[in-house]
């Protein structure tokens, strides 16, 4: 009876995630690769033609679609109302726990803040964040287009912090909060920091409601910068959170998928 119960249950979580990896797949048809030469992108990446117009007349949320190869990203990005809703629910609105990846509530949707911040479920079958685990080496390209445009970034960051280390949840970054965050990854990864980057936050849950899996990226257009401190080096993941300053960061992905 046990051993049938539990099959039951495993068979009933299996269909779950496959109604979940079913309806994004079914979304891919809204974005396809350009095969003009490939057309490659200038770090070396395929680029695609998102059908925002079709996707907007799904769910009118939508604000962008995220791709990378490395993370194995590709997928949608809605903004809602608030930072909840879409924890348990898909593009399309059913209530589902794979939730959707969704941009905080508070960014500016064109991706022109400070910082933007996207949420997503760390799924046990790797979808959504679920490959923040993984090590990468090398430059790691985030693809983020919108109805405005492609904006890529490069990942500087890959590890574990403190559910209140702020920093990294503001979408207006001050020059004393930028140097605490450029400190942090400059102290754990050793590449520099450059004040009045544009940055792109990836957040999500690590199984302890006092931690967050995240992945720090900078946009990678040219830009007046000033170097902070570090050089160069891959990025590896570091389980060491950096001190927590007193301000909490907001009360969301806090349960692993």
């Amino acid at each position: 009876m046990i051993f049938g119960f539990s099959s039951c249950v495993l068979i009933g979580i299996w269909c779950m995630y496959q109604e979940g990896v079913e309806e994004y797949d079914d979304l891919q048809e809204y974005a396809e690769e350009e095969t003009k030469n490939d057309a490659p992108a200038a770090d070396g990446e395929k680029l695609a033609t998102i059908d925002f117009k079709a996707l907007q007349e799904i769910n009118g949320e939508v604000v962008a679609w995220i791709r990378c190869e490395a993370l194995g990203l590709d997928y949608p990005v809605v903004q809602g109302e608030d930072n909840e809703y879409y924890l348990d629910h898909t593009f399309t609105g059913e209530e589902h726990s794979g939730g959707c990846i969704f941009m905080d509530c508070r960014n500016t949707p064109d991706f022109s803040d400070d910082n933007t911040i996207l949420y997503g479920h760390n799924r046990k079958d790797g979808s959504m964040f679920g490959s923040f685990g993984m090590s990468l080496e090398g430059e790691v390209t985030v693809q983020v287009y919108t109805p405005q445009g492609l904006n890529t970034y490069q990942a500087v960051d890959n590890r574990i912090i403190g559910a209140s280390e702020e920093p990294y949840y503001r979408t207006s970054l001050e020059k004393e909060q930028f140097a605490i965050l450029s400190s942090a990854v400059s102290v754990h990864t050793g590449i520099p920091m450059h004040e009045g980057e544009k940055l792109l936050t990836l957040s999500t849950c690590n199984g302890n409601d006092q931690e967050r899996h995240i992945i720090l990226c900078r946009k990678t257009a040219p830009q007046e910068q000033t170097e902070t401190a570090g050089s160069e080096s891959a990025i590896e993941i570091i389980t060491e959170p950096v001190p927590e300053p007193e301000n909490t960061a907001p009360a969301v992905m806090e349960a692993s998928e």
